[in-house]
């Protein structure tokens, strides 16, 4: 706390008022500094007299500008120095070295960080748990917002609240949806644009706060306490849609909104703010930046509120299936993702729930073929991506968002680092062992193998993705290096592994198959597609990285398009058309899917990782209902 003490002013009576002893409430001490004492000064043309004055009493100027000063005791003026200097050791010292001041409470401002996070846990604990089900209820009440509510002719409030709460005036500037659907006999013509820009004034209460009372009429808001800014729920769900069919860039829609509106005559006042004037009684004004960060604030929160409302409604329809459901079953979480793969009343055999008299033979003969050769229950294939990076801060800062509360497909960060820990120690006990023993000379095969070492080894020389020591991606200029992903035949998102090493380490994909694992029945099998699945088993069964009950339930193969890299012998082994039970599935979904999210590189690129796991998150969601 900076202290400073104002050039005392000159007036005729050097008595200070002191405050009195009845208002100082809960004394604080500050310690004074030696500097602060001002020292005793010799009246001018009096150096043969040897007097000396003491000077003006210390003055401490505290936050709130108030102004402290201590009382310095009466002396007398023909005292010479030695005689007070003799006092001030045997007598209290008139300076004390600590200050006395009421402890009023001063406002304290909130760093932006700390703002940040405040709000963000009053939305995430708050606002939109209370706002699921009316939401659910207003989506069913408009036919999927077919028939939205207009603002104003509805929820009409009067500022008066029923239970007697304090009710606050809070005015909003809504942009709407005023789409109009006109449909032609001859041509069938739609007509949908957005125009209507309004303010409305509420009143909110601790009973029927504002972010309710904006979602009543249709509208999202801004902010979860006084809202200045409410989005039509209708603008909301059509960006969504745009942002997941093409890069998602707020700037530009709200830069393109504020120029359209510019064409309205929506003028720019001053650089300050912007100054939207119409003919209606409506003026508002936003200053830089402003609508650019409330409409971002809203589009990200209504999107949470989504996914709140999609968890809801799986968890009602997982409560009313526990009842009928078996035990040996994958986990609800599968069965939400992929319903085609994990779902059904028996993934044994999904045919016995046929009632068909005709499947009865091909049951028979399918049966007695699952006798004699395994084959896999389900499909999943594994790749690596290394064009998803994200840049290093350039300024070296160390925080992060805050963290997002919805569901996410990324692995935590310590499960990827115990199973890193896990895989170096595996390999360090063996490298330990085998040196104890000497290498045969002549080609051979692996415990487990069915593919002679030289082969393999060719395979492992002809693949980048199979050295891990090879570079991909600086991890001097990128925090994250890529991603890899998890998928099951229909192309569904299991789960994703932030990369942050510069290669394509086998930890990744380790820590993938633990997941998969966890989530499946004990008896359940998979066949496991990946660009260098040969190299893979190898690793699992040479340093032992599963168990072999774990290591038995799965099927290795390469995928289609990387099968022909690989060595003859190997594509005899690993190849899915040659192999039992993989059918014609080419194991090719990972790179669709990194097609798929190519519009996400440059804005994740330099974005904090709590949002690149929503944006991620968020995406991947309606990916199949393009």
């Amino acid at each position: 706390m900076a202290v400073r003490r104002p050039k005392p002013r000159r007036r005729k009576a050097t008595t200070l008022d002191l405050p009195s002893p009845s208002s100082i409430q809960q004394p604080t001490t500050i310690i004074c500094e030696p500097s602060m004492v001002k020292a005793w000064k010799r009246p001018r043309e009096t150096k043969k007299l040897n007097l000396y004055l003491p000077g003006p009493p210390p003055v401490l100027v505290m936050p709130g500008r108030r102004h402290l000063a201590q009382q310095n005791l009466p002396r007398s003026l023909s005292m010479s120095r030695t005689e007070l200097e003799q006092e001030d050791d045997e007598a209290i010292i008139p300076f004390s070295d600590s200050l006395h001041f009421s402890n009023d409470p001063d406002p304290r401002r909130l760093t932006s960080s700390q703002k940040k996070v405040n709000q963000w846990r009053r939305w995430s604990e708050d606002v939109i748990p209370r706002m699921v089900v009316p939401y659910l209820s207003y989506i069913k009440e408009t036919s999927s917002l077919r028939h939205a509510n207009v603002p104003g002719e509805c929820c009409r409030n009067d500022g008066n609240c029923e239970a007697g709460c304090r009710t606050r005036s809070i005015k909003v500037a809504c942009v709407l949806f005023n789409g109009m659907l006109s449909s032609f006999l001859s041509s069938n013509i739609g007509l949908m644009y957005i125009t209507a820009f309004e303010e409305i004034t509420i009143f909110s209460c601790p009973c029927f706060p504002a972010p309710l009372q904006l979602l009543r009429r249709g509208l999202f808001p801004c902010a979860p306490m006084a809202p200045t800014l409410a989005v039509d729920l209708r603008v909301l769900e059509f960006v969504r849609l745009l942002f997941v069919r093409q890069s998602p860039n707020q700037t530009a829609w709200c830069d393109t909104l504020e120029t359209f509106l510019d064409g309205m005559k929506y003028k720019l006042a001053s650089k300050v703010g912007i100054s939207l004037l119409t003919v209606a009684p409506v003026h508002l004004t936003f200053f830089q930046n402003s609508l650019r960060r409330r409409f971002s604030n809203a589009f990200h929160w209504y999107r949470v509120l989504t996914v709140f409302a999609r968890d809801r409604i799986s968890t009602l329809i997982t409560d009313a299936r526990k009842d009928g459901s078996r035990v040996d079953q994958p986990s609800e979480y599968l069965r939400s993702r992929c319903p085609l793969c994990f779902g059904g009343n028996d993934w044994r055999n999904k045919m016995r729930d046929s009632p068909s008299d005709m499947c009865v033979i091909y049951f028979i003969m399918t049966l007695l073929h699952q006798l004699t050769i395994s084959r896999p229950g389900i499909i999943v294939c594994i790749d690596a991506c290394f064009t998803q990076k994200r840049s290093t801060n350039p300024r070296g800062a160390t925080g992060s968002d805050p963290p997002n509360p919805t569901s996410s497909f990324f692995l935590p960060t310590d499960d990827v680092k115990a199973m890193e820990d896990f895989v170096q120690r595996c390999r360090g006990g063996g490298r330990q062992a085998r040196a104890s023993r000497a290498e045969p000379d002549e080609d051979c095969y692996e415990e487990g193998m069915h593919v002679p070492v030289s082969v393999l080894n060719a395979c492992g020389d002809s693949f980048i993705a199979a050295d891990e020591k090879r570079e991909k991606a600086s991890t001097r200029f990128f925090t994250d290096t890529g991603l890899m992903a998890l998928l099951c035949r229909h192309d569904c998102v299991l789960w994703i592994a932030n990369l942050t090493s510069a290669g394509e380490k086998q930890h990744y994909a380790l820590a993938l198959l633990d997941r998969l694992f966890k989530h499946l029945p004990a008896q359940m099998t998979i066949g496991l597609l990946y660009d260098i699945g040969c190299q893979l088993e190898r690793s699992c069964r040479k340093w032992k990285f599963m168990d072999d009950s774990i290591l038995s339930r799965i099927s290795f193969a390469v995928s289609v398009f990387h099968a022909y890299g690989h060595q003859w012998p190997c594509q005899i082994i690993y190849h899915p058309r040659k192999r039992e039970g993989f059918g014609l599935s080419d194991g090719e979904g990972c790179e669709r899917l990194w097609s798929f999210l190519k519009p996400l590189i440059p804005s994740l690129r330099v974005s904090g990782v709590r949002m690149s796991y929503s944006y991620h998150s968020m995406d991947l969601t309606p990916l199949y209902e393009v």
